[in-house]
């Protein structure tokens, strides 16, 4: 990238950001935070964002979580990828997440307002640029395609080893934090 641009991994909680961070930092695409989460330093994450805050991390990926509370500076200037999930499976995990009970209600009524979130904090993340939409579900069914389609958009970088820290499994939120755990683990000792 001649004129570095900020570059955003943006989507709602629990729908697979955190994955292509991974997918891009042992890609050996250029990340501006750290694993496991990729959330210590992003000002993206939560709270107030400034133009000087976002300087230092063009030409780097950042996680942009919930664009409808963490809001770009004005005339914010970037490239996106923007991740969706079913929001059924979206809401389980959220639920989950925060140790509250995930009854029919409870998710029926997570997913509703992720349906209707994602409608607006996508259109905010459109604002800035161009977005590549992606689904969670597609990138672990294809990991490798889904990587040459991130390459195809960002820029060169290894898609073989991004496609390899693709987890193998199906699309449904687990039933624990075995998965995150374990993810956790492996990502502190290498």
């Amino acid at each position: 990238m001649a004129d570095p641009v900020n570059i955003f991994v943006a989507g709602l909680g629990r729908c697979g950001t955190t994955m292509v961070m991974t997918m891009l930092d042992r890609g050996g695409f250029p990340v501006g935070d750290v694993a496991p989460d990729y959330e210590t330093f992003t000002p993206m994450v939560a709270g107030k964002v400034t133009a000087e805050a976002l300087a230092p991390l063009r030409g780097k990926a950042v996680k942009w979580l919930d664009p409808t509370v963490s809001i770009a500076p004005a005339g914010t200037r970037a490239i996106s990828i923007w991740l969706d999930r079913d929001f059924t499976e979206q809401a389980k995990s959220q639920l989950k997440l925060c140790s509250a009970p995930t009854s029919r209600r409870a998710v029926r009524a997570v997913a509703a307002t992720l349906r209707t979130d994602s409608i607006r904090a996508r259109k905010i993340v459109a604002a800035c640029g161009p977005i590549l939409p992606m689904s969670f579900e597609q990138i672990l069914a294809q990991p490798l395609v889904e990587a040459k389609r991130i390459r195809d958009f960002l820029g060169n970088f290894d898609v073989v080893r991004a496609a390899a820290t693709v987890r193998r499994r199906g699309p449904e939120c687990l039933p624990d934090m075995m998965l995150e755990a374990r993810l956790l683990r492996e990502a502190l000792n290498g």
